[in-house]
């Protein structure tokens, strides 16, 4: 069996706070998609957990991840605010419960 790091999906936020949602020293991987677009639907299918900021994401994407999440049972967090901490904490918590889920 091949083990991968966890891949966490941040969807919205701040653009310019990007390499510092990514930054883990856990080995999880954080992607980031700031935009609803063509790709975010495989980007949705390869994370083990999404982390929605619903403040600053059109609502056809927070849609759009809720659908393809709940159909392939991948765990989804939204918070509301892209600061720095607020989605850490999101993002620690969402790996928290992937980590007692399997």
């Amino acid at each position: 069996m091949i083990s991968r790091p966890l891949r966490v999906l941040v969807v919205g936020g701040i653009e310019r706070l990007d390499v510092h949602y990514r930054q883990r020293e856990d080995g999880v991987e954080i992607d980031t998609v700031f935009h609803d677009g063509p790709m975010l639907g495989g980007r949705i299918e390869s994370a083990d957990g999404v982390v929605v900021i619903t403040n600053v994401v059109s609502h056809t994407a927070v849609q759009k991840v809720a659908r393809i999440a709940r159909h392939r049972g991948t765990p989804v967090m939204r918070v509301h605010g892209a600061g720095l901490s607020k989605v850490r904490r999101t993002i620690d918590a969402l790996v928290e419960q992937i980590a007692h889920q399997g």
